[in-house]
């Protein structure tokens, strides 16, 4: 009989996991298209994600990405507009069958 996993077990695993996942500060930059550090902070690592600040615009990073949570009040304030995709209304007949053509290749 198989023992199941202790859950202290699984919590490890899954700290461990976003420990080794948290990005550095060169990948904030190279997330960033930066060529330098200039402007570039990180104002808190909490070893299982870590806070970025640019400037103005904040980010926190973990599983290896980046998610901007700056108050941005143009973000904030944008209408979101219903259906923006324009929709092509034309119907395709999809049962006609291509057949190849029939050729004399044989003399």
């Amino acid at each position: 009989m198989i023992k199941p996993y202790k859950p202290w077990l699984i919590a490890l695993g899954v700290l461990l996991l976003l420990i080794i996942t948290n990005p550095s500060i060169s990948a904030f930059k190279a997330f960033r298209g930066r060529d330098s550090y200039s402007g570039l902070k990180r104002p808190l690592n909490l070893f299982v994600a870590s806070v970025y600040k640019e400037h103005s615009k904040k980010f926190i990073g973990f599983f290896g990405n980046f998610i901007d949570i700056s108050n941005n009040p143009e973000v904030l304030t944008t209408p979101v507009v219903a259906d923006t995709i324009k929709h092509d209304s034309t119907v395709y007949d999809t049962s006609y069958h291509w057949k190849p053509p029939v050729t004399d290749s044989v003399k």
